[in-house]
């Protein structure tokens, strides 16, 4: 029997009603272990094992940390989505243009699911200089990427896609 995280269930109806994909928070911690350089991802496993953090603060501490460009690259890299002919992914330029637009435009961008998803909050966006920040940052980049040919005709939803390059990446 197959069993679904209510996350995961979740995410697929906001998709399905408002059109804007709620990237779950233990997917987007999947992504940012995977995306982290060498030496992080051992210091990050190190303060873990000898009791600095527990896994789950360790865990919830990834969802604060930047989200740049060379993470960006480092996760396309390792999920086997750079591709020059544009068959099963993108070109490294087409990647590196796409997160780099997407950054430039968050404050516009969040705004935008703000009013879709009828957030409550008179809060203000802002962007930081050194990436992308939290799930719904980084929700709105994959649903960007998802937006873009091949993947659109390849996957059914973001969710899907992300899911695939996570398995992906963490097989690599």
């Amino acid at each position: 029997l197959m069993m679904v995280a209510l996350d995961y269930i979740i995410t697929s109806l906001i998709w399905h009603r408002q059109g804007q994909f709620e990237v779950p928070e233990s997917l987007v911690v999947e992504l940012m272990k995977l995306c982290m350089n060498d030496d992080a991802a051992k210091e990050w496993a190190r303060t873990v094992s000898e009791g600095g953090l527990s896994v789950e603060a360790a865990n919830r501490s990834l969802l604060t940390k930047s989200f740049g460009l060379n993470e960006w690259t480092r996760i396309a890299h390792r999920a086997g989505i750079i591709d020059a002919s544009s068959q099963k992914g993108l070109p490294y330029g087409a990647l590196q243009s796409l997160f780099q637009r997407t950054h430039r435009e968050i404050v516009k961008l969040m705004e935008a699911r703000a009013a879709a998803l009828k957030w409550r909050s008179g809060q203000e966006f802002t962007r930081d200089d050194t990436g992308l920040i939290g799930r719904n940052e980084l929700g709105i980049l994959l649903q960007t990427f998802w937006q873009t040919l091949p993947f659109k005709a390849l996957y059914p939803s973001p969710l899907h896609m992300t899911v695939r390059f996570v398995a992906a990446a963490a097989s690599a």
